[in-house]
Order: structure tokens, then C-alpha cells, then sequence
């Protein structure tokens, strides 16, 4: 309601309560009227001025991070910096594998100062002439041929027989001062060198280098005794196989959790195959085994925490050399061997029955008078 119509409402009243019929003060101060209706609100006052700034609020939970952005282009290459010091050089690797034996070539043939030729060989020569010592490269100082195609083991080219009876007799000498061989022995179908001793056939001072297949009756090495050496020889015999087999064996003591890695040689899985295992417990019975296999030159034990082991691995050789010339296990005598024996005393029989059968003749009657009678 506006003002103007408020005024017109109370107006009449007031003229209405003028004079001695207007109710007094005390009858004002007991009744109380009815309250008027609510007024109209008022207009909104202007806007106050702007209070100051809180304090700043801490500061809310870092967000996720963003996607990386595209990966820029490649810089150019930098230019090429100088070449640095030459460094030391390694040390030689292992040596390679023995190559395939190559075909057999024709004998060697060379100059002679002295030589002979007859249907029973060379038997005696008797010459001081220069040459007779062959010191040139390619002389033969003393050269001796049998051509007798029937002259059987009984014929020699040359032959030495020394009578005498003395420790250091010897029948035939070969020697040389470079880097040659003293002695040498061909033979284009048969044994390219023989020899027959009393107590011993041959005798090496120095090592031996066999470029193929050592076949024997038997093996073992001799020495001098430990604990009398002035006396007494010590030998053992060597440990034989079916198998050109390999044998590595060692000690470990496992972890606290019962494990243990055996590292092998590098080469150990490319000269090997077929590998075997044995492991024994040391200090009392105990639980282990083979945890893994042999893989990348090493294989795994396990067992109780704390266990000393004794391991044993073995393997097949499986080099180019042993794949081109395996060891036969059993196999048929030629038939000019059958009924000889390579060890015919061993079943009661004598020398005639010995296989190969000897060229020489040390126990067979000479074809001549070594006296030269």
C-alpha cells in the first residue's frame, strides 16, 4: 500500500476518536488493536563498499599429469670428434679346433750325395766324400732303395745293426738342427714307422703330439714313488669309456636358501652333449638335486640351507674332430688279420701268431752276415 492510501485510512479514524469519545490512555494501555498488514518493503539501499580479502585458501590436490606431447624432430648429427688413442692389445684367444686331416701326399724325393740301389737294398757304404753328412736343405746324406717287389718284410731300403752290447747302442741315428724332425717314416699302404724292443718299442724324452687316433692295449701313467722316489715307480691306470667322454667334477656348499650355480668352462656346451650328473652330501646324509639343468655354461644345486656337495657333470665330445672320426666299439678283423691276435701270449700262443704282424726281423734269421763275413 502507498503512503498517500495509508493517510487516507488513518485520517477518518483520527477525526472520528477527537474529543471526549476517544478511548483515554488507560483504555489504550489495556486493549491492544490488531495489527495492521505488513508493510510494502522498502527500496534496497545503495551497495556498501567492498570488504577486504580473505586470506588465501591452501592449495588444492595436484591433478593428473597431462599426455605427452609429440616427440620432436631428430637434431642433425653432430660433427665426428677425433679419433682416440689406439688401445692395448688383447690377449690371444684359445686356439681354434684341430682342421680335417688332409689326403696323404707321394713321398718326398730329394737330391743324394751317396746312394744305392740294388734287388736287396743298400747294405754297406763306405763314403767321406762331401755330402756323405747331407748338410743342404733337401740332400739326403745317405739314400738306400729296395726295388725288389718280392723282397717281403726281410727287404730294407737301409738298415742299421749295431752289435755292441753297451747301454747306448743304437743301430740307426737321425738328427738334425733346425726345426725338422730327426727321424721320419712314410709308407704309402702300410705303417709309416715300426720298432720292436726288449724292454720298451719306443721312448720319448720330451712330449708327444699324436694328430689322430691313439689305439693301445692298455694306459697308465708312471712315475717316480711320492714317498720313496729313489726306489720305487707309483702308476694308475687310466679311466676308459665306451665314449670319448669329458669329466668335471668340484665342490660347493650351498646357500641359506639351499642353492648353488656351478659355473663351467665357456666353451663347455659347444664341446659337449648327452651330460650326466652325480652329487653326494659331505658331512652327513642331506637332501639334494639338480635344481636346473645345464644351460649357458652353468647348471643350479639345491638342497638342504648349508650343505657342502660334492658334484660330478660329464659330456660327449661333440667337437668337428670327434663327429669325423668316432671310436668304433667292436668291429671285424681284416681277413689277413683273422686268426693273429694283437696279444696272442695273453691266450697262450706264440710270436707267429701276432697281429699286425712285424716287418722287422729281430727274431727272424737276417738275409745277410751283418759281420760282413
Amino acid at each position: 500500500m502507498s503512503p498517500l492510501k495509508t493517510l487516507q485510512f488513518l485520517l477518518p479514524m483520527a477525526l472520528l476518536c477527537f474529543g471526549s469519545a476517544c478511548p483515554s490512555s488507560a483504555d489504550d494501555d489495556d486493549a491492544v488493536g490488531p495489527q495492521g498488514p505488513e508493510g510494502a518493503v522498502g527500496p534496497q539501499g545503495p551497495e556498501g563498499p567492498t570488504g577486504p580479502t580473505g586470506p588465501a585458501g591452501s592449495d588444492g590436490a595436484q591433478g593428473p599429469a597431462g599426455l605427452d606431447g609429440a616427440q620432436g624432430p631428430a637434431g642433425s648429427d653432430g660433427a665426428t670428434g677425433a679419433t682416440g688413442a689406439t688401445g692395448a692389445t688383447g690377449s690371444q684367444g684359445a686356439t681354434g679346433p684341430q682342421g680335417a686331416t688332409g689326403p696323404q701326399g707321394p713321398a718326398p724325393t730329394f737330391p743324394t750325395s751317396v746312394s744305392g740301389s740294388s734287388s736287396s737294398g743298400v747294405v754297406t757304404v763306405t763314403n767321406t766324400a762331401n755330402g756323405t753328412g747331407g748338410t743342404t736343405s733337401g740332400v739326403s746324406g745317405l739314400h738306400g732303395v729296395a726295388s725288389n717287389p718280392s723282397g717281403g718284410s726281410f727287404s730294407a731300403g737301409l738298415r742299421g745293426t749295431n752289435l755292441a752290447t753297451t747301454f747306448a747302442g743304437i743301430g740307426v741315428v737321425g738328427s738334425t738342427n733346425g726345426t725338422g724332425s730327426g727321424v721320419a717314416g712314410y709308407s704309402a699302404n702300410g705303417r709309416g714307422l715300426e720298432g720292436q724292443g726288449g724292454t720298451a718299442a719306443l721312448i720319448s724324452f720330451g712330449d708327444a703330439q699324436i694328430l689322430g687316433t691313439l689305439s693301445k692295449s692298455g694306459g697308465s701313467f708312471k712315475i717316480d714313488h711320492p714317498l720313496d722316489p729313489a726306489h720305487k715307480t707309483l702308476s694308475h691306470s687310466f679311466v676308459e669309456s665306451p665314449d670319448m667322454m669329458n669329466i668335471y667334477n668340484g665342490n660347493v656348499v650351498l646357500d641359506r636358501q639351499g642353492r648353488a650355480w656351478i659355473d663351467l668352462p665357456e666353451w663347455f656346451e659347444t664341446l659337449n652333449r648327452d651330460f650326466r650328473y652325480q652329487l653326494t652330501a659331505i658331512g652327513g646324509p642331506g637332501p639334494v638335486w639338480i635344481g636346473a639343468e645345464v644351460q649357458d655354461n652353468m647348471f643350479m644345486i639345491e638342497g638342504e640351507p648349508d650343505l657342502k656337495v660334492s658334484w660330478q657333470v660329464t659330456g660327449i665330445r661333440q667337437d668337428p674332430w670327434a663327429l669325423m672320426h668316432p671310436i668304433p666299439l667292436d668291429e671285424d678283423k681284416e681277413p689277413s688279420e683273422v686268426g693273429y691276435y694283437l696279444s696272442p701270449d695273453a691266450y697262450g700262443l706264440g710270436p707267429e701268431y701276432q697281429s699286425p704282424r712285424p716287418s722287422s726281423v729281430t727274431e727272424r734269421p737276417l738275409p745277410y752276415d751283418v759281420h760282413g763275413e
